[in-house]
């Protein structure tokens, strides 16, 4: 990742914490999982499975609406333990 496209990265997830709605704290987190997870995806993020928080809910839930793929990635992971 260059200099340069880490600030679509940085726009994108800040977008989300200044715009978002924290009357519902879980929709407001949820947006900002979505803004980083498309802005990562964008940017042609490769290594998702060395993230600490990837069998986190509320990820595993973002990135399985985001990209249905994401759901046999998941059954196969679990399965392999």
């Amino acid at each position: 990742m260059g200099w340069c496209s880490g600030t679509g990265i940085f726009d994108d997830v800040l977008k989300a914490v200044l715009d978002g709605s924290k009357d519902d704290f879980y929709s407001y987190q949820k947006g900002i999982v979505e803004a980083l997870t498309n802005a990562m995806w964008r940017h042609d993020w490769d290594c998702e499975p060395d993230s600490d928080y990837l069998f986190n809910p509320l990820v595993k839930e973002v990135f399985c609406e985001l990209d249905p793929r994401w759901v046999d990635y998941y059954k196969e992971m679990e399965e392999d333990g």
